[in-house]
């Protein structure tokens, strides 16, 4: 990584869970990048992102995705919740790498925005862009799958860029 990414917490699991916590999250960055390499126990899940435990419908939604032969976009607004990945990239047997980036997630006078990238090496690669609608700070990130837990190996990884 860039001298100006600084790991601020990293998570391999031992065994399945079905929350991944970063709490704490100090303010003294401009951006956070949160990295997930994951595996889940069962079926095909989205990976959800809750911002200061909020399950309010203040997150709107926007992305697509392809896979070489085709394309699908999608919209939701207003949700409990923001992505990571949605549904095709998160399987049982393919480990789902997903890189997404927060901006101004310290910042208490605008809403926080975010854009995701996920890709599975059998399905193809999507992208999203995502609104908080809150002015609060960013202290807290909670992961989950959907309607599954991640299974052991999966790792998640934030990141502080800092300041220039």
């Amino acid at each position: 990584m860039p001298k100006t990414y600084n790991p601020i917490a990293r998570t391999k699991l031992t065994s399945a869970s079905a929350t991944i916590t970063f709490s704490g999250i100090p303010s003294s960055y401009t951006d956070l990048v949160l990295i997930c390499n994951t595996t889940i126990t069962t079926g095909n899940n989205n990976i959800h992102l809750e911002f200061n435990t909020d399950t309010g419908n203040n997150y709107s939604v926007v992305g697509m995705w392809g896979n070489g032969s085709g394309i699908q976009h999608y919209n939701y607004a207003p949700t409990p919740y923001t992505y990571a990945a949605l549904a095709i990239y998160n399987s049982t047997s393919e480990p789902m790498n997903s890189i997404t980036n927060i901006m101004n997630y310290s910042n208490t006078t605008t809403y926080k925005t975010l854009i995701s990238r996920a890709s599975r090496i059998s399905l193809g690669t999507e992208t999203l862009t995502s609104t908080w609608r809150s002015t609060a700070a960013i202290n807290r990130i909670d992961v989950k799958p959907s309607d599954s837990t991640f299974a052991a190996g999966s790792t998640f990884t934030l990141y502080g860029i800092l300041k220039a």
